[in-house]
């Protein structure tokens, strides 16, 4: 009898831990990811902005005008150089605002204006801010880039239970989180140190050092480019590379490339792991336990890239006008006659104002040998051409 007492007991013990409920987030609310960034609507002074969350920048910033138009003071201003240019930065204390119904302060904000480098071209939309370390490293997060939801933990009572790749983190200088990782070049795999960043667009960004000291540019042609930063645009470069490897998670054949500009390669790691890749994950902050989570999907990862050849700028207000600010030699784009300067007008005969520059931007990604008829303004006249995408980048 006290046997079965005793089963019976181990029994229910085991049933009620079974039972228990993981956390619920503290927060659930959709999401934008275009340019592979991700975009959260927030509630600021009853008026909802969409703001970046980056892990690769060290605070968080809003805009300066939306600071003196919310009537907070901004402080302490000063210019200070950053990728791409120089950039007026301030400082708000106290900035407070809402995450669908959850509240958010943040003791000390920094304020610049986030307009002047042309950022919001390059996007082609407003970006109104960036929730840095100090907003991530308070909780633990969860993006889902495949279904467009971010939910926020205690990261106090945070318990993970699911098959995800455990990658571990160290924060270094200026709350950057830094993972290992091998980069693949030629018959080389180099070990490196990479600045976890959902700020970036690429998959694999590069500093230029890395690039030299390792000599990766005897492995692969390496193109002129333009890298693209909060403080505008700088020479670049965009080369091919063979594959990149972080906790047993494999991917081949990545586009990557460095900037030219002094300011982007003074860090202390050796490159970015950006949204290109990330967007194929579940992808979860964990900072408490010093690690990131990767869930890969069930398909196979496979990480797209550019296939036109073009980098473009939304102008205008509406961010509704397309201008060809860079062609890739040997590209679709040049091989089409495409030039730096043309202004896109129509695709496949509708209006630019009926394209997104993130909606067009990802067709000329995951659209393989499709065809675009462009129509072209050139110097006062109009002209047509047709682009028919293709791998271009060398691996």
């Amino acid at each position: 009898m006290q046997k079965i007492s005793i089963t019976l007991v181990l029994f229910f013990i085991v049933l009620f831990t079974q039972a228990q409920e993981l956390p619920k987030p503290l927060v659930k609310t959709k999401i934008q990811t275009d340019f592979n960034l991700v975009f959260i609507p927030v509630e600021l002074q009853s008026k909802t902005q969409y703001l970046i969350m980056d892990t690769g920048a060290g605070f968080s910033v809003i805009d300066d005008a939306m600071a003196e138009q919310f009537g907070f003071e901004v402080k302490n201003k000063q210019v200070y150089d950053a990728p791409g240019g120089k950039v007026n930065v301030g400082q708000i204390d106290s900035l407070s605002f809402k995450i669908d119904n959850f509240s958010v302060l943040l003791p000390q904000t920094a304020a610049a204006n986030l307009r002047e480098g042309g950022f919001n071209d390059y996007i082609g939309r407003e970006c109104l801010g960036i929730l840095g370390h100090d907003f991530i490293s308070q909780y633990t997060i969860k993006i889902d880039y495949q279904n467009q939801l971010l939910e926020i933990y205690d990261t106090a009572t945070f318990v993970y239970d699911g098959k995800g790749q455990e990658l571990k983190t160290t924060i270094i200088s200026a709350g950057s989180p830094i993972v290992e990782g091998n980069l693949f070049s030629g018959n080389k795999s180099i070990q490196g140190k990479w600045l976890m960043d959902t700020g970036s667009t690429m998959s694999i960004g590069l500093r230029k050092g890395f690039v030299t000291e390792n000599n990766i540019q005897n492995d692969v042609e390496i193109l002129e480019s333009i890298a693209v930063g909060f403080g505008g645009s700088s020479e670049g470069k965009v080369l091919g590379i063979k594959g990149f490897e972080m906790a047993g998670i494999k991917m081949n054949e990545l586009v990557s490339g460095y900037s030219e500009d002094e300011e982007a390669n003074n860090f202390d790691d050796d490159g970015v792991i950006g949204g290109q890749i990330l967007k194929n994950f579940t992808f979860i902050i964990d900072y408490k336990n010093n690690r990131f989570i990767l869930e890969q999907p069930k398909k196979k990862v496979k990480i797209s890239h550019d296939r036109s050849g073009l980098m473009l700028a939304a102008r205008g207000e509406t961010f509704d006008n397309f201008e060809v600010l860079h062609v890739f030699k040997n590209s679709p784009a040049q091989k089409a006659g495409i030039q730096k300067g043309d202004f896109i007008v129509k695709i496949n005969s509708k209006s630019s104002a009926d394209y997104s520059l993130g909606n067009l931007w990802k067709q000329l990604q995951h659209s393989k040998n499709k065809t675009f008829q462009f129509e072209i303004e050139r110097g006062g006249s109009t002209i047509y051409k047709q682009l028919r995408l293709k791998d271009y980048v060398p691996f």
